[in-house]
């Protein structure tokens, strides 16, 4: 069974950059510019995998983090920022973030990520 990946993103290239090769990796991806709108897709579909950029318009990373998590426990949740204070990186912790990737990151090192989390 395909894992099923959550992408939030505001950088519309980098969505959909993200979206081709993880979909080549043999995941399912759902794809969001805002916080608000993983809400929505996460509402009617199993995500085990979150990647989120850490600032988006409207609802933050952590927060959306947060909310999906209440709901999906068992959701693993990879946060992504160009910069990530020790402040910025607690919020993460807060919200449930496993894991954090700067930006840019590989591939590589993504999707290693997501196989040392499950």
């Amino acid at each position: 069974m395909k894992k099923h990946v959550l992408l939030v993103e505001d950088a519309p290239e980098l969505l959909d950059t993200l979206a081709c090769l993880l979909e080549a990796e043999g995941f399912e991806v759902f794809v969001a510019g805002t916080g608000e709108r993983a809400l929505e897709i996460a509402e009617s579909n199993r995500i085990d995998f979150m990647i989120c950029d850490f600032q988006l318009p409207g609802m933050s990373g952590p927060r959306a983090i947060a909310a999906i998590k209440s709901r999906q426990p068992h959701l693993l949740p990879i946060m992504v920022s160009g910069y990530l204070s020790a402040e910025k990186r607690q919020q993460c912790v807060d919200a449930g973030a496993m894991a954090f990737l700067p930006k840019p990151f590989l591939m590589k090192d993504l999707v290693s990520t997501m196989r040392q989390l499950s």
